[in-house]
Order: structure tokens, then C-alpha cells, then sequence
């Protein structure tokens, strides 16, 4: 090899992209949401004892709300985008489906702990509102533990432990559900909403004995 090359491999990817859509109407729906409060994840605190610990997090009843009338068209705008990342940029040759969708609230100082989507093969996230100066973001860990921490010259994908994205309106984000994540800090006065989404292979997958149809 007569080339010096840095090769990314086994990367997690991102596809992030802003759609068009009316993202007041989408808000409001949102907003019009039965919610409850997300509890912390301690197994050796009472469950009345974490009820107590007000995380500022909030996640709708419902968990498949892009199966209502009020997110119909909706629904339709995001399989088409996701559609586009998973078959043009992440180069898969399969179909999916949305299996569930929810709203989220993160009131102003909320914070978020980091989590996966188990049992799914990729989510996405839609935000239908915020500004750049919002400070609006999603956190990715990565996956896998690192055993030095050393000093790094200048952070690339490939040598960093975490990647902050901010968002603004419009954006959706897709990526691996096995992938570490959480919901940003609300830096603002207002709450702040979103919609998340699970999505499954759909159609003939896997080779020999381990193949199957979804």
C-alpha cells in the first residue's frame, strides 16, 4: 500500500436532513398531548422514591401517534425522508416500517439520561421547532467503552467518546436504536417538544438458517 489512508470502519452513522413541513401545526399537535413524567432508571430506588425526583421529562400515552389523524400527513413526509437515508445513504436494499412513535416535552433545565431503543433496528427523531440560538441538541455516547484517555490533538469522528448535534426546526435525525442518546439540555424558558420513532426491517432478511420474513 503506497498511500497513507484512515479508513472509519464499523462507523455508527447519522443521517441528518431538514424536511418541509408545517411544523406550527405539528407543534401544537404535540403539545395537545397526554403526557406523563419520565421516571430515572434506578433499580435499587422505590418506585415511589423516583417518582418523587422530577427529571423535567415528559413522554405521550400515546406510543403510536403517527397512527392519528393529526400526524397522518406526517407520518407520510418522515417514511419517505427515512426511506432516503436508509436506502441512498446507508445503502441498504430493504423496506421498514414505523412500529411506534411518541411525543416528548423536556421542560427548561431538564436533563436526560442516556438510553437505547432495544428491540428496533433503527429510530429517528423530528424536531418541529427551535433556533440555532436555542441551544437545542441530542447527544450520542459511544457504544463501545474506551480503555485510555488521552489528549486529542483536534476532535474527528473517529477519536471522540461523544458528538453533540444541535437542532433547530425542520431537522430529523436518523440513526442506529443501539446507539447511546439523550435529549440535550433545555437551555431556554420554554419547553421543548419532539417526536421520536422506532422503525423495523420489513420483507425477506437474513441468509440460510437465519433467515426470516418481517
Amino acid at each position: 500500500m503506497s498511500k497513507k489512508i484512515l479508513e472509519a470502519i464499523f462507523s455508527e452513522s447519522l443521517y441528518c436532513t431538514n424536511i418541509k413541513a408545517n411544523h406550527k401545526k405539528y407543534l401544537k399537535a404535540l403539545m395537545d398531548l397526554k403526557m406523563h413524567q419520565v421516571y430515572i432508571h434506578e433499580p435499587l430506588l422505590e418506585k415511589s422514591k423516583r417518582e418523587e425526583i422530577n427529571t423535567g421529562n415528559y413522554i405521550s400515552v400515546n406510543k403510536k401517534i403517527l397512527h392519528t389523524k393529526q400526524f397522518k400527513s406526517l407520518k407520510d413526509i418522515l417514511y419517505k425522508e427515512i426511506k432516503t437515508g436508509v436506502q441512498d445513504a446507508f445503502k441498504y436494499d430493504v423496506d421498514f416500517t414505523i412500529e411506534n412513535s411518541w411525543g416528548t416535552m423536556s421542560q427548561p433545565n431538564a436533563v436526560s439520561e442516556f438510553h437505547t431503543h432495544s428491540n428496533y433496528w433503527y429510530s429517528a427523531v423530528y424536531y418541529p421547532h427551535g433556533t440555532y440560538e436555542d441551544n437545542m441538541s441530542i447527544t450520542f455516547d459511544k457504544s463501545l467503552p474506551s480503555f485510555f484517555t488521552v489528549p486529542i490533538k483536534q476532535y474527528k469522528h473517529y477519536n471522540q467518546h461523544q458528538y453533540v448535534l444541535r437542532v433547530t426546526e425542520g431537522d430529523l435525525i436518523v440513526f442506529p436504536a443501539t446507539l447511546r442518546h439523550k435529549i440535550g439540555f433545555n437551555f431556554t424558558k420554554q419547553n421543548r417538544y419532539s417526536l421520536a420513532l422506532n422503525i423495523l426491517p420489513k420483507g425477506n432478511i437474513g441468509d440460510n438458517d437465519g433467515s426470516r420474513t418481517i
